[in-house]
């Protein structure tokens, strides 16, 4: 285990971080491009069904992507310059939920650059079975170069919980209310949350790109969620995400969902994460999800 990671966490193996923390996120080992870490079914990384929030699946996949980028580490790459790494992109397949057992996530790194090392990540139950898959590409920071950070700033208050909103989709996930997301909008074309940085940061001190992530899953499952003829759908669930991340955000971060299309029972959304200090993009990208009426 890179024990310069995870020296600093609350226990043997936990990864840094106070969102890491809450979803105990733990790394089983980091050596030579490849890592695992563990996934418990805590209520915190839960949705309304009881199975695992694809935004905590995400996160679990960025946290063992960034081990296994690190382990690779070359000379002159140390956890200082680990800190101002970030993810820059996030594809990931979900294939079936889980949630009654600890899921181990593997990672490989398949590829590497100067300073962007890409990242092969399978999410597996303990019978074997893959529950997720994804790519992520990971920007080490170079020694002598800096990228330009927001300001760790407060972000500005919003109006009301998704719990106060009832029954509504994700609106009584423990995962997202672990996560303090409001909702700002929801309507026919646009579902927009604010997520508060404080309980979200990284090791960093940083908005945590996990956390991005499972905001864009929610506002995805919100914004479609509306053009739904029943209260209560059979079934639902996150079928795909793919997320480019350009800035580390040091402050609350809004995310805005808009719908695009819907074929049957599935639905896709355009995704937007701002800074709510400057209104910075911070992510983009696009988001599948699937109802059963």
């Amino acid at each position: 285990m890179d024990k310069a990671i995870n020296e600093t966490g609350a226990g043997a193996g936990l990864l840094c971080g106070a969102y890491c923390e809450r979803l105990d996120l733990r790394g089983i080992f980091a050596e030579s491009g490849r890592a695992e870490v563990a996934l418990p079914p805590l209520a915190t990384s839960k949705n309304t069904l009881g199975t695992i929030h694809g935004g905590a699946l995400a996160s679990a996949a960025l946290a063992a992507a960034e081990l296994a980028a690190w382990s690779s580490q070359r000379s002159g790459e140390n956890v200082a310059t680990r800190l101002e790494g970030r993810p820059t992109d996030l594809s990931i397949a979900y294939l079936m939920p889980a949630g009654t057992e600890t899921l181990c996530v593997k990672a490989a790194v398949s590829a590497r650059g100067r300073s962007v090392v890409h990242v092969a990540v399978d999410v597996v139950g303990g019978d074997g079975a893959r529950v997720a898959t994804a790519q992520v590409a990971y920007r080490i920071a170079v020694p002598g170069e800096r990228e330009l950070m927001e300001p760790e700033l407060a972000g500005s208050a919003v109006d009301r919980t998704i719990a106060d909103e009832g029954e509504s989709i994700r609106r009584r996930s423990p995962y997202v209310r672990a996560m303090g997301a409001r909702l700002l909008r929801s309507d026919a074309s646009i579902a927009e949350l604010a997520i508060p940085l404080a309980g979200n940061e990284s090791a960093s001190g940083r908005m945590h790109a996990g956390a991005v992530a499972g905001a864009a899953d929610t506002a995805a499952a919100i914004a479609s969620r509306v053009h739904l003829a029943v209260e209560n759908p059979r079934k639902m669930g996150t079928t795909s995400m793919a997320l480019a991340f350009t800035a580390l955000a040091g402050a609350d971060v809004t995310v805005a969902a808009r719908l695009l299309g819907r074929e049957s029972e599935a639905f896709s959304a355009r995704i937007e994460a701002a800074s709510a200090a400057d209104g910075g993009v911070v992510a983009h990208g696009v988001v599948s999800y699937r109802f059963e009426e």
